[in-house]
């Protein structure tokens, strides 16, 4: 109920603004919109019907999370490696471009 009334506060200074003021209007109305995104997860996550999607989500964070930590550090050495064995390659002469050579030799992009 709080966001509907600064959205509505908002509105109404915008109808009658001064060019000072339109800075802060912004920043009201995005403190607005964050509010109302909270209320609707709330919400989806209430309602059983509508609480799939931020279910899966929440289920599935753990695992995707595991699996990104996970291969994190054998993606970390593998680019150290092309760094400091392969670096007369243009490849290789950076830690970025070597990560970016290893994420498009796995991918099968070569």
């Amino acid at each position: 109920m709080g966001a509907n009334l600064i959205h509505i506060a908002s509105q109404m200074s915008i109808l009658f603004f001064n060019e000072g003021e339109l800075e802060d209007l912004g920043r009201q109305l995005g403190f607005a919109n964050f509010l109302m995104l909270l209320a609707l997860q709330k919400y989806l996550l209430y309602e059983d019907k509508y609480a799939n999607l931020p279910n899966t989500l929440i289920g599935s964070a753990r695992a995707v999370a595991n699996g990104l930590f996970g291969i994190l550090p054998v993606a970390i050495g593998i680019a150290f490696y092309g760094t400091t064995v392969l670096y007369m390659s243009h490849r290789f002469r950076s830690f970025s471009c070597s990560m970016f050579a290893m994420f498009y030799t796995i991918q099968g992009d070569t």
